[in-house]
């Protein structure tokens, strides 16, 4: 069995600070270690690092880091800023599952609402409409161009000839007319 593969490759952690002794006052005399120091500003982290300072994981920061340019590269180490990480997270917008969810169930109650309000119209029905139109369309264009018109306009002079036409525009547009009641409003 292979092992599973990961995204990113791993990052090396930026380099680990010394404890500094600290001398404090306690009452067996002996010097106190204190933890490392708090975070600056200026201070480089690793994506390693980051995700051991935040708590998150290493991978949801690459993906969080994608577009952040590091403010220095260590070999194949990336280094960031703490405020660069919180500034790019405070950027981008939450979105939780349960939002998404919500989203999409009303995008679907509203398509439904308006499919019940036939303010949708189904794409079959629109197919079916439009080809009996152009079919009836094309019939009577066939029948005009090619069977009545010919026998009609011959001899016509130009003034003539225009007039006839003007009348087939005409019966053309009052069929489009009467085609476009399919669609009520």
């Amino acid at each position: 069995m292979k092992p599973k593969k990961t995204k990113s490759p791993p990052q090396r952690p930026a380099k680990a600070h010394k404890r500094q002794p600290q001398a404090a006052g306690n009452q067996s005399g002996r010097k106190i270690l204190a933890g490392p120091p708090a975070p600056t500003e200026e201070q480089l982290y690793s994506v390693n690092a980051l995700s051991k300072h935040t708590g998150r994981d290493r991978r949801t920061l690459d993906k969080i880091l994608v577009g952040v340019t590091p403010a220095k590269v260590s070999g194949a180490t990336k280094l960031y800023r703490l405020s660069d990480l919180q500034a790019t997270i405070a950027a981008k917008p939450d979105k939780a599952l349960k939002e998404d969810k919500l989203a999409e169930e009303i995008r679907k109650l509203k398509l439904r609402n308006d499919r019940e309000e036939r303010k949708l119209i189904l794409r079959a029905e629109v197919t079916g409409i439009l080809t009996k139109i152009y079919g009836e369309l094309t019939s009577k264009l066939d029948q005009k161009l090619e069977m009545e018109y010919p026998a009609i306009l011959v001899g016509l002079d130009i003034p003539n000839l225009r007039v006839k036409l003007k009348q087939l525009n005409d019966e053309i547009r009052a069929f489009h007319h009467s085609a476009m009641q399919a669609f009520p409003e």
